[in-house]
């Protein structure tokens, strides 16, 4: 399944970034903070995304894994999306977060189509 395959190699791509490079990638979305908050965003944007990304990808080589695979990453995609929403909305936004914001809509409607077509 390639939607779900090419999403979970995005994620690995971003959390390899974020783990090998937390300063970096933190400061392109807007952060800074102590060395407690580098470990921090190391562990959840680095380990979470490298485990999320290794799910999806997974899942994707497996038929029974599939539908289980894609109904996760869709709700995962989906409250994502909207929590960007609310955050841009009630707290403000730069260019890397619209970004951020365009890939994530790019996402949750790619991944959903595909849920729909496997069901049909």
């Amino acid at each position: 399944m390639w939607t779900l395959r090419l999403v979970g190699l995005l994620y690995l791509a971003s959390g390899a970034w974020c783990a090998l490079n937390p300063l970096e990638s933190a400061a392109f979305l807007g952060f800074s903070f102590s060395n407690l908050g580098v470990a921090e965003f190391f562990s959840v944007y680095g380990g979470l995304q490298l485990g999320i990304g290794m799910a999806m990808v997974l899942s994707s080589l497996s038929e029974s894994y599939l539908p289980g695979g894609l109904f996760f990453s869709v709700v995962l995609s989906c409250g994502l999306l909207m929590f960007r929403i609310i955050g841009m909305l009630q707290f403000g936004s730069n260019d890397a977060l619209f970004g951020m914001l365009i890939l994530e809509a790019s996402i949750a409607v790619a991944l959903f189509a595909q849920l729909r077509r496997l069901k049909d």
